[in-house]
């Protein structure tokens, strides 16, 4: 296994190359992220318990039921960052026919094939947004943005969460070269 930055590693293999990019994993964060789901969820519980119990007037019914629809929305959000933060990664595997894309947690995942023929326009995704939004987009619970792209038959799929200006560089040449060696080869 061959390591780009530390988030990414590769290896060659007879007839295929794998590529795996994982997220950033800092231990004291997780806690953090981990510590926060939790007291998030017991908010909810409780508000949830009281508002069936009937402990509500009808003005703070209709706050509370308010609140419950933001409250879920950031439940599913932060649980969805701490298991993509724990047991995410994005596979890449480029073979002599395809080049085969998942985004999985642990083994859950669909994988998406794509005929090497078929793809075209790879390149960095380029990022114009305001640095408010950039800050916001690579916070620790974010999932973050995808920076890089390939279009397949007017499809664009994107990867690479959150990967700094020099991987991309790095794995750019990777696949790259990779994709040319396997087209190469069948022609």
């Amino acid at each position: 296994m061959k390591k780009i930055g530390e988030r990414i590693t590769f290896e060659d293999q007879k007839g295929f190359t794998t590529i795996v990019i994982a997220p950033a994993s800092v231990d004291w964060k997780n806690a953090m992220l981990f510590g926060w789901v939790i007291a998030w969820t017991y908010v909810g519980v409780y508000i949830a318990y009281n508002f069936i119990a009937g402990l509500f007037s009808d003005d703070q019914q209709i706050y509370f039921a308010a609140f419950m629809v933001f409250w879920f929305y950031f439940e599913f959000r932060s649980i969805k960052s701490l298991l993509w933060i724990k047991y995410g990664k994005e596979l890449i595997k480029i073979d002599e026919e395809y080049l085969v894309f998942k985004k999985s947690i642990k083994s859950y995942g669909k994988a998406n094939k794509f005929f090497l023929e078929n793809i075209k326009k790879f390149e960095e995704i380029e990022n114009n947004d305001s640095k408010w939004i950039k800050a916001f987009e690579n916070s620790y619970w974010e999932l973050g943005k995808e920076t890089m792209q390939f279009e397949v038959m007017g499809k664009k799929v994107k990867f690479g969460r959150k990967l700094n200006e020099q991987d991309v560089k790095l794995l750019f040449k990777v696949i790259e070269k990779r994709l040319n060696q396997k087209l190469k080869r069948k022609k």
